[in-house]
């Protein structure tokens, strides 16, 4: 019998994975960075795992001298869902103005931006727990028209 018989499987391109540097089939590649720089799926998934076991949330393209950062939204098929977005999240608020908290000078609740009140041109935190006003620039007792300087 003559082995030329039937159709025979095709065989898929092969590529080579930089950090394991083994040769994988082109569909077990991770092909989804911005530099196009490719990995198999093992790699940038150990990759991903550790960085985000670091706390590193800004997470670099693994090849050496290669200063992109991977997207969580392109990871979304080598991680388990809640993974990506945590990632998603932290990435977020990384770069978010963090919120400036304080406590208030009655009753020591925590303030935040959130009460912050603009009346008749002053600017005061009205505590939430004790109804209390906040001077929002130097976060002592409210004091009216009356200067921080001048009050102390």
């Amino acid at each position: 019998m003559d082995d030329d018989d039937g159709p025979k499987p095709k065989l898929e391109n092969l590529m080579l994975c930089k950090l394991c540097e083994e040769n994988k089939p082109y569909s077990l590649m991770f092909k989804e960075t911005q530099c196009r720089h490719y990995f198999c799926l093992g790699c940038i998934h150990q990759h991903i795992a550790t960085k985000m076991k670091e706390n590193i949330i800004r997470i670099p393209c693994p090849q050496s001298g290669c200063g992109r950062l991977l997207i969580p939204k392109t990871c979304f098929s080598l991680l388990p869902v809640d993974v990506v977005r945590r990632w998603d999240i932290e990435l977020y608020y990384s770069v978010t103005a963090p919120v400036r908290v304080f406590a208030c000078p009655y009753c020591s609740a925590p303030l935040s931006e959130e009460e912050l009140v603009l009346d008749d041109g002053l600017k005061h935190y009205d505590c939430p727990r004790c109804s209390q006003s906040i001077c929002a620039s130097c976060f002592s007792f409210e004091h009216g028209r009356l200067g921080c300087l001048q009050f102390y």
